[in-house]
């Protein structure tokens, strides 16, 4: 049969220990003087230079003050109004601050003063446990961080929408419109044989133009020949152009070149 372990009374603070001359805690936590070191509680708070304290706690060592903050990090914390606070502070760059308000030698004595100090601060803090009034929404300076972002990626949005709109309707000037129609209209005249000639309509033009196809661009191009209808069913009649003289293998621009829009400035004498 197996024997049970020979108890001993500790040398150091008298209790009684099992296998060994010292207890389980002189003989971890030795004090210089001989006697164990004993365990400390301390009460913190979390607070910013912006709206001071948010957030108090108590723990049983300084590393529990160091893990409050990284604790954010877990996915089982994250959501919480503390580390919703927190988030919103290190997207600003706002610097939190840790104060130990006091250290207890039991845990009780540290409990009470979180307490008491969370029942001063009921409305102000992120607390949930012991607080009857706890923050329900972030403060001003950061609740509105969601929305700041969203309406920064929605004018940037529309920024770029911009930018691309502007690009694909600066081939449908009216100016560049009137160039093209120009162009089509004298190349069929200059045409030797009535096949290579092209009538004229919303496809073709949007075709000579070039670049990425539209319906505003369509539309533009649509409500320009319409301005010219008159022009243009002349034009048609001179060569009795239709629409299935366009069946060809090439594209118009091919055929047909733009000309260049003019610089307007006056010739240099030599």
């Amino acid at each position: 049969m197996s024997q049970r372990p020979k108890r001993n009374t500790c040398k150091t603070c008298g209790k009684e220990c099992v296998g060994r001359e010292e207890c389980r805690a002189c003989y971890t936590n030795p004090q210089k003087d001989g006697t164990p070191k004993e365990k400390e509680y301390i009460v913190y708070c979390l607070y910013t230079e912006v709206e001071g304290v948010f957030y108090v706690g108590c723990g049983s060592n300084l590393s529990r003050l160091k893990n409050t903050i990284k604790e954010c990090e877990q996915k089982y914390h994250a959501n919480s109004m503390k580390c919703r606070y927190i988030h919103g502070c290190q997207a600003r760059r706002i610097a939190i601050h840790t104060w130990v308000v006091c250290t207890c030698s039991k845990k009780q004595r540290a409990e009470e003063m979180e307490y008491a100090l969370i029942q001063m601060y009921p409305y102000a803090l992120t607390n949930a446990a012991l607080n009857w009034h706890p923050m329900k929404q972030l403060p001003a300076f950061l609740g509105g961080l969601q929305q700041e972002l969203e309406g920064e990626a929605s004018r940037a949005k529309q920024e770029n929408l911009a930018d691309v709109r502007r690009d694909l309707l600066s081939d449908v000037q009216p100016e560049r419109l009137k160039r093209a129609l120009d162009a089509i209209i004298a190349y069929n005249d200059a045409a030797a044989e009535p096949s290579l000639r092209w009538h004229i309509n919303e496809e073709i033009v949007c075709d000579l133009l070039g670049g990425q196809p539209s319906n505003e661009k369509r539309y533009l191009v649509r409500r320009y020949l319409a301005g010219r209808r008159d022009e243009i069913t002349a034009h048609h009649q001179k060569h009795r152009l239709a629409w299935e003289q366009n069946r060809k293998l090439m594209c118009i621009a091919e055929y047909v070149k733009i000309e260049p829009e003019a610089s307007g400035k006056p010739p240099v004498e030599s």
